[in-house]
């Protein structure tokens, strides 16, 4: 079975949805960056997925505060941002702000 997402101990393998139906490659994303990246350029495609993909990016953001020990405060206003700028990606079906 195809997946197009999955979280794995690498991070979130995305199915690169460009390369379709002549390849079937996988893009490793470790941060909410690169999360960001695969929506932008397309590499995610739909509605449902870009939310899921986007969401996958907040959880790779608050891991990544975590092992790094930031404190609660700052913890909570970088992951904010970084649900924002997630957010902010494509917005489908809205005038962009």
């Amino acid at each position: 079975m195809i997946r197009a997402l999955e979280l794995t101990e690498d991070g979130l393998r995305v199915l690169d949805q460009r390369q379709l139906p002549a390849r079937e490659e996988y893009i490793v994303c470790r941060t909410a960056g690169e999360v960001a990246d695969c929506i932008r350029t397309l590499a995610v495609r739909g509605a449902p997925a870009i939310g899921i993909a986007a969401a996958y990016g907040v959880y790779l953001a608050a891991r990544a505060l975590a092992e790094a020990g930031t404190g609660p405060d700052a913890f909570l206003a970088r992951l904010a941002a970084e649900a924002e700028a997630l957010r902010r990606v494509r917005q489908i079906g809205r005038a962009h702000v």
